[in-house]
């Protein structure tokens, strides 16, 4: 089985950066108990998701930090085809579906919630997904040998709609659509993969909510 890899410097800023936001969630939540009906929460989870940036599918254990209707969210990602992790997603959403006025932390969650959101991903030298060299090879033959080995540093951005079924009030499945552009920032081999495209963006996962 292979090991995932992880990049030295990217584990230790998005460490530092969990650890950091747990305690500024714990403090807050003891400190706004005393000042206001809306506490900030939190959330943890893990989504895959993929999109038409050539890389494929990928994998990220995300903290959310919630304020009523608004949720902020990020973590490392991991390339499922290569298994390394080289980056980061953080992102926004906003609830649609009720009244700020109704917001309580003990009110029972509808079944299903809809939300706007907005993400931003960045990943660093990483190779491009079998299905994609496989289309490359096709096209190009062997004319242009070494497709497999190229890799790209990539940003991405999403805005779209997210669809969560509360399955309890503590477990969410989170289904997102978006419409998606990334940018290819070392693209220097001329290839049917764009340097810079629109595209679709899917995802789903799973959130734990911590009472």
């Amino acid at each position: 089985m292979k090991k995932i890899k992880v990049s030295n410097k990217n584990s230790g800023l998005f460490t530092k950066t969990i650890i950091s936001l747990f305690i500024i969630v714990l403090n807050t939540n003891s400190f706004q108990a005393q000042k206001s009906n809306q506490k900030i929460n939190a959330s943890v989870g893990i989504e895959t998701f993929s999109s038409g940036n050539g890389h494929g599918a990928f994998f990220s254990p995300q903290l959310n930090l919630i304020k009523g209707k608004n949720t902020f969210n990020g973590g490392p990602v991991l390339q499922k085809r290569s298994q390394l992790m080289n980056g980061f997603k953080v992102g926004y959403s906003r609830e649609l579906t009720i009244d700020s006025s109704d917001v309580s932390e003990h009110a029972e969650k509808n079944l299903f919630q809809l939300h706007f959101f907005s993400s931003f991903q960045y990943t660093k030298n990483l190779p491009l997904s079998y299905s994609t060299v496989k289309n490359e090879k096709m096209i190009w033959g062997d004319s242009k040998p070494g497709i497999e080995k190229i890799v790209l540093t990539t940003c991405e951005i999403n805005i779209g709609f997210e669809l969560y079924v509360n399955i309890t009030n503590q477990i969410s499945w989170k289904n997102q659509i978006a419409a998606s552009a990334y940018y290819n920032t070392n693209y220097s081999t001329k290839l049917e993969h764009q340097k810079f495209a629109p595209t679709l963006y899917l995802g789903t996962g799973l959130c734990f909510f911590l009472k």
